[in-house]
């Protein structure tokens, strides 16, 4: 089947939602730096964060296939 114009088209990179905290935006930023370096480390493949804006456009994104997987909370 084809996949045209979804995130699993090229599956040499997993697209990855993280929404970061305003509360803390450099602490937000090193964690995400941390999570993506253990991700490509681990899975042996590139990672594309994608930084949501809110929970619900995370949801969206991931169900409209633009994103592989991502962080709820």
């Amino acid at each position: 089947s084809s996949t045209s114009g979804t995130a699993r088209q090229n599956t040499e990179t997993l697209k990855f939602a993280y929404n970061i905290s305003s509360d803390d935006l450099d602490a937000s930023k090193k964690r995400l730096a941390l999570l993506r370096a253990y991700l490509e480390k681990a899975l042996g493949m590139k990672v594309d964060m994608v930084v949501g804006t809110a929970y619900s456009s995370t949801v969206e994104a991931m169900r409209a296939k633009r994103i592989d997987a991502g962080t709820m909370g």
